[in-house]
């Protein structure tokens, strides 16, 4: 029993929290294939549902780093968090850290003091450029249009992009 006379006291544990967090930046987590390390800061919502940064905004570089959820069974091939199996994706086409100023609920903070980090689940884009020529297919005459480039956000894109170009799944 935890904390009884002549046993091992409880180990400390800090009251989890949770806030709303901009992602600044990412970096590859060592060691793993499609997963980052994000920096982020601390926003406030709005009553108009805009976030802002505060006046003395927490962030990473005080109180850690912070992991996706989502990413946490990728690997460098197969189906990965998002739903999208990677093997498949057209030359070009890669799994994306989270960007574009995506704000975020983050939980934390978890890990051993020193090393401590925090948690958020976003659904990672698919993206890159591809230059295929669309088979034929509906609005696509044979000998028709050239290359296509495409930019694909995520799985239901992906899909959309593929039909859209006349490809068959």
């Amino acid at each position: 029993v935890p904390g009884a006379a002549g046993s091992p006291a409880a180990p400390t544990r800090i009251e989890p929290q949770r806030l709303f967090a901009r992602i600044i930046g990412a970096a590859p987590l060592s060691g793993a294939a499609n997963r980052w390390l994000y920096e982020w800061q601390e926003v406030n919502l709005r009553d108009d549902r805009s976030a802002v940064v505060g006046s003395a905004p927490r962030g990473s570089a005080a109180l850690g780093p912070a992991l996706n959820l989502m990413e946490a069974g990728n690997s460098a091939s197969g189906v990965q968090g998002n739903g999208v199996d990677v093997s498949g994706l057209p030359a070009g086409m890669t799994l994306r850290p989270i960007g574009g100023a995506a704000v975020v609920a983050l939980e934390g903070p978890l890990g051993a003091p020193g090393d401590e980090y925090w948690v958020f689940a976003a659904v990672n884009a698919i993206d890159g450029e591809c230059d295929e020529s669309p088979a034929p297919g509906p609005g696509v005459a044979e000998g028709g249009a050239g290359g296509t480039t495409a930019t694909l956000l995520d799985g239901a894109d992906e899909l959309l992009a593929l039909a859209m170009m006349g490809r068959a799944l």
